[in-house]
């Protein structure tokens, strides 16, 4: 690298040398002595390594500049050097023979913390650095499924997998990480480069900036940053970089490391009180409505975060002395009561975020310095310095709030454990005691009956962690206890305060009512589930882990027009425990088995036990077969019936029998045999997945038995998919959801909600179906009852899986039979039914009393009008004008025993209309339509011009002919119009969700055999075999028409 370096004109070379050092590792050591400023170092333009230098690499470059849009500066730098690493020396003439000598010298493997084992981690849970971590080894797979179909799945001659593999590209970016220097080179732009051997430098806090980017030569200059002796080791200053950061993005930390800090994250939401006025202020005060503030060990509580905090608690009187304070520049609490409430609650939500830290600060500092817990250098002692930094600050932000809070008089006490507080009942003045991490926004329980007048409604957790208040922005007559009030209620003000580490979430007693405070990492924006939403999914997980005895509250039907129950109500009485649903779900496997052979589906085959193997190299090749055939079939089901997908999936196993043989595969060849089903990008995704399945040294062809592994590691693979192979090849208890099991369970649970949209009830379902598969793994475990249903391998969750999917399709469909159903005992949809035919239907209980926190809250409103095909008939009592139903009958009723009488006749088709109403019907979109020009261009010697479309979107990637949207008023457009602009758009050509659409096809002939229209790409060709072409049915059809004309 030297002698390249010096031929290229790096200066400064033959004083330094690469060394090892005891504490840094490999390092630079001075050969002479240097003076503080004395340039040490020039490395020459043309020796660095920049996105400008990938565009000018003579392979590299025509790939990067087809890509629209480009890649990230981490990815093109990534990409350059994997690429010059995988280039053997004989390949180029010597072209990379000098940046190849930089690569030899790079590290084998590098230490940042996304490369520790679960259980390093572990040692800093609760801290950024494991938050951050899961993100970014998320973030990785992420890219690197999108690197795979961009770039590395079209250029397989120049990106072999084996070499640009997962593995290969995480070395790729931490060098880039580790090494990688940024500049600003001009106003709103920068500039990041490797610089080589100037990246052996190491980092140290002692010295300066000494690096310099000259914009005019393009070179990298090295200062010296103090006098350096002969010996001595040369660093180099990144910049005020927290422990971290560094572990994170460097692999390594310091000890004591000034710089560390911790990011306060502070929002509000646009819902809350007078949130535009305090916008005002904060703008006015500097900050933002969601700003992030860095707590250091020299400031460990900024002003900063308590004026954002004094702004966010205003209310309207105290709007205009908030305003004038900023005006003049003052600084100071509004009020001695505001204070004391915004200081109570930062050391609440600081001590929270303490609690959820696995190790805390002082057992961690007592096994740092016993020396023998964490070995130091390794990477559990780095996460332990990590952890340490973060709490110390964390409690030094606690203690100034606890100071600060006594100098306004307004207590505190002693806050240093915060394992109880002491909270005063809103109303009557009572004190309760209770956990911080379990503080409630409400009155205590003591007097709730007696004293409040304004409930506010809850969501839990079970057991309770956090509680956020919900209040609506309307009144409404509710009954208490035999009283009834009137509940005023207002819009929902949630101010958080969010801290990058903390899952959970503790609320300040002396919070506002209508505010919920957790304290976590800022992350990407996304789509997020509701807190309201994710505490009913916790809430029903927990019950489904706590399975009970059926009892009345449970089984009894819950029948409209209120249908009031609680979030219990949904857990499957397949589940519930008294003899009986082991024996239902051993009756329905039974069935499923009398009828799996009804339809031929080649797919469905025994279940490879491994125990019947001698050979783990035979079992090895039964499995990767059968897990290929499996998610083949899954992938081809999507969107297409039974009937049309068998014989493609003969044909295609026929021709591809095994994962190698299509990973070997043309892309013309797949998508040619991919023609005819449709959404041909699945065709794109499977070819892809293979080849990846095939490169990757890990799988080599197997795809992995877990569901989790299966959906992170396989392109196009989500999780119904990743359950049906883990399940069905490998036999692991994984959920199994389709649009028919989703349809299924929504009436086996009596859960009205819309399973296409509705993540609440997606998230339901799907949950009550990974309870169900691992009760049916367990049932064939009679030796061992401790064992963990993960752990078990049998042919019972795949069976499962399967039988579910049949009965949705055959029997349970949207129109289900319900008299053929072999599980109508467990259906809830069906026991309705049943019960609001019977004659005794009003004297059904629904279900008793139920606190509104208890209620379901995840089905929607039943309205007897919204679907008039499926209304049931009056019944009697509702012909003679009953009472209407009003709203305090849903919150609470009392049970009437019903009187013995006998067994009514079932109208079955009572109960199927009644049934159909789940799930929610979904509205149709209205489908868009379009018009295309299609011009068929044939030259004198019979070939036809075809071009490949786009990789992304409709028909990605097959051929067709020429074609043009007409863009304007398609429907008024003219057939001599047509023609003008089809005319035109050939010319043009020469020289250089659901569709309804209409294709005006339009045949031209050349006169001559020249390659018009192809020339300098490889998106289009002339083709002498256009029926042997991959295309879309619609092109297909036009070709028809072509050869008629011709």
């Amino acid at each position: 690298m030297e002698a390249w370096l010096n031929d290229a004109g790096a200066l400064g070379l033959s004083h330094l040398k690469i060394a090892d050092f005891a504490l840094t590792g490999r390092g630079v050591q001075a050969q002479r002595a240097f003076s503080a400023g004395e340039r040490i170092l020039t490395i020459p333009a043309q020796c660095l390594w920049t996105v400008e230098h990938a565009y000018a690499d003579r392979l590299l470059g025509p790939v990067l500049r087809a890509l629209q849009p480009p890649l990230s500066v981490e990815d093109t730098l990534a990409l350059h050097i994997l690429l010059v690493r995988a280039r053997r020396p004989d390949d180029d003439d010597g072209a990379y023979e000098g940046r190849r000598s930089h690569v030899d010298v790079l590290p084998d493997k590098y230490t940042m913390s996304i490369f520790f084992s679960e259980e390093e981690m572990q040692v800093c849970k609760g801290s950024s650095l494991y938050t951050l971590t899961t993100q970014l080894r998320g973030r990785i797979g992420d890219d690197y499924k999108k690197l795979l179909t961009r770039v590395l799945m079209r250029h397989r001659n120049l990106f072999p997998l084996s070499k640009f593999g997962i593995e290969d590209y995480k070395w790729a970016l931490c060098t880039v990480w580790s090494r990688g220097m940024d500049f600003a080179v001009s106003e709103g732009n920068s500039l990041r480069l490797l610089a080589p051997f100037a990246d052996m430098l190491n980092h140290s806090s002692d010295v300066k900036q000494c690096h310099a980017y000259d914009p005019t030569t393009r070179d990298l200059s090295i200062l010296a940053s103090k006098d350096y002796n002969v010996g001595d080791q040369v660093f180099i200053y990144y910049g005020p970089v927290p422990n971290n950061r560094l572990l994170r993005l460097y692999g390594f930390v310091l000890p004591e490391n000034p710089h560390d800090s911790y990011d306060l994250v502070l929002q509000t939401s646009p819902m809350a009180l007078l949130y535009e006025q305090k916008e005002r202020l904060w703008k006015l005060a500097g900050l933002d409505a969601a700003c992030t503030i860095p707590l250091t060990v020299n400031d460990p509580l900024p002003r900063s975060v308590l004026r954002y905090l004094r702004i966010q608690r205003l209310d309207e009187s105290l709007l205009g002395a908030m305003t004038m304070q900023i005006a003049t520049g003052a600084d100071e609490k509004i009020s001695d009561d505001s204070e004391t409430l915004i200081l109570q609650f930062l050391i609440d939500s600081i001590s929270a975020i303490l609690e959820s830290f696995s190790i805390p600060l002082d057992i961690l500092t007592a096994q740092l310095a016993a020396g023998d817990v964490y070995p130091v250098g390794g990477n559990a002692w780095a996460a332990a310095q990590v952890s340490v930094g973060e709490q110390r600050i964390l409690r030094l932000a606690r203690d100034k709030a606890e100071r600060l809070l006594s100098a306004v008089g307004g207590g505190g006490g002693d806050h240093g454990d915060a394992q109880r507080r002491r909270k005063c009942c809103a109303r009557c003045g009572k004190e309760e005691e209770e956990a911080a991490t379990a503080t409630r926004l409400m009155a205590c329980g003591r007097c709730k009956a007696n004293c409040i007048s304004i409930v506010r409604y809850t969501i839990t957790t079970l057991p309770i962690l956090t509680i956020e208040s919900v209040v609506h922005s309307f009144g409404v007559f509710y009954t208490m206890r035999g009283q009834t009030r009137t509940a005023a209620r207002r819009p929902a003000a949630r101010a958080r305060i969010r801290a990058r580490s903390s899952s959970s979430s503790s609320s300040s007693p002396s919070a506002s009512d209508s505010e919920s405070v957790s304290l976590a990492r800022p992350a990407k924006r996304r789509k997020t589930a509701s807190s309201s939403s994710t505490s009913k999914l916790d809430a029903y997980r927990a019950l489904l882990l706590h399975q009970q005895k059926p009892t009345a509250d449970l089984t009894t039907p819950s029948l409209p027009p209120t249908r009031c129950h609680t979030l219990a109500y949904h857990v499957p009485l397949l589940l519930l425990v008294d003899g009986g649903p082991r024996a239902a779900r051993a009756a329905f496997l039974s069935w499923f088995d009398s009828v799996s052979s009804a339809r031929a589906m080649p797919w469905r085959k025994p279940w490879i036990d491994p125990s019947s193997f001698a050979s783990p190299s035979e079992l090895r090749s039964a499995l990767e077969k059968r897990a290929y055939e499996v998610w083949i079939s899954e992938i081809m089901l999507q969107q297409t019936r039974v009937a049309v997908v068998v014989d493609y999936w003969k044909r295609w196993m026929s021709k591809w029998p095994t994962i190698h043989d299509l990973a070997a595969a043309d892309t013309d060849d797949v998508l040619a045999a991919w023609r005819g089903l449709g959404y041909y990008s699945r065709a794109t995704r499977i070819h892809t997945a293979a080849q990846l399945a095939v490169a990757d040294p890990s799988m080599q062809g197997l795809l992995p038995s877990s569901a989790a592994d299966l959906a992170e590691k396989i392109p196009g693979v989500g999780r119904y998919t990743a359950g049906a192979i883990s399940c069905i090849a490998f036999g692991r208890p994984a959920p199994m959801v389709d649009g028919n099991v989703l349809r299924v369970l929504s009436r086996q649970l009596g859960l009205y909600g819309n399973i296409k949209t509705d993540k609440a009830v997606i998230d339901l379902i799907w949950a009550a179906a990974e309870a169900l598969v691992n009760a049916v793994a367990l049932d064939g475990e009679d030796g061992d009852e401790e064992r963990a249903a993960a752990d078990t391998r049998s042919d019972r969750p795949g069976r499962w899986g399967q039988a579910l999917m049949e009965l949705g399709s055959t029997v349970c469909a949207p129109r289900p039979d319900c008299g053929a159903c072999p599980i109508t005992s467990t259906c809830r949809a069906y026991s309705e039914g049943l019960a609001l035919l019977s004659e005794e239907k009003s004297q059904v209980s629904e279900n008793g009393t139920a606190d509104m926190e208890d209620l379901c809250g995840v089905c929607q409103p039943f309205d007897d009008t919204d679907d008039v095909e499926n209304q049931l008939p009056p019944s009697p009592a509702a012909t003679k004008g009953g009472k209407q139903a009003t709203l305090s009958a849903f919150f609470a009723k009392s049970a009437v025993p019903a009187k013995p009488s006998a067994k009514p006749k079932v109208d079955i088709e009572g109960i199927v209309r009644h049934a159909r109403r789940f799930p929610i019907k979904a509205v149709k979109k209205a489908v868009r339509e379009e018009e295309t020009l299609v011009c068929a261009v044939v030259r004198a010697d019979g070939r036809y011009l075809i071009r490949k479309r786009p990789a992304k979107g409709l028909l990605a990637g097959l051929w067709e002919f020429p074609s043009s949207p007409l863009l304007e008023n398609p429907k008024e457009s003219k057939k001599a119009e047509r023609k003008k602009l089809a005319k035109e758009f050939v010319e043009g050509v020469l020289n250089k969700g659901e569709v309804e659409l209409t294709m005006h096809v339009h045949l031209f002939k050349t006169k001559g055999t020249e390659d018009a229209g192809v020339e300098g790409t490889t998106e289009a060709r002339w083709s002498d075999s256009v029926d042997t072409e991959s295309m879309g049915t619609g092109m297909r059809k036009c070709w028809e028409l072509v050869k008629e004309a011709t």
